[in-house]
This record gives C-alpha cells, structure tokens and sequence, in this order.
C-alpha cells in the first residue's frame, strides 16, 4: 500500500522534515551572517603554539 506521502518516483523532496530542516539551516545562516561571522577569520595560524600547548 503507498501513502500519501510518496509520489510515483518515491518520496516527495517537500516532505515535512525537509522543509522543517531547511527553514533551520536558513535560520542558522541568518544568524552568523548577522553577527558577522564571515567577515572576520575564523582560524588564526597564530593561535597553533597555544593550542598545542593546551592540548
């Protein structure tokens, strides 16, 4: 028996854990681009010896 859920060539791409998903990495994006996440460097070369000496 098929559910609604599926169409002929399987499960539809606009289920409810997709759009769910989406809207959540969407959210997520906003919110580092708008703390300025991307225009600042992430990984600091500078920073190696420090972190190794924690490690």
């Amino acid at each position: 028996m098929v559910s609604k859920r599926q169409s002929s060539l399987g499960y539809s791409c606009l289920n409810y854990h997709t759009v769910w998903g989406s809207l959540f990495l969407v959210a997520i994006a906003f919110s580092f681009y708008a703390t300025g996440i991307f225009k600042q460097n992430i990984f600091n070369p500078n920073g190696s010896p420090q972190l190794s000496q924690f490690f």
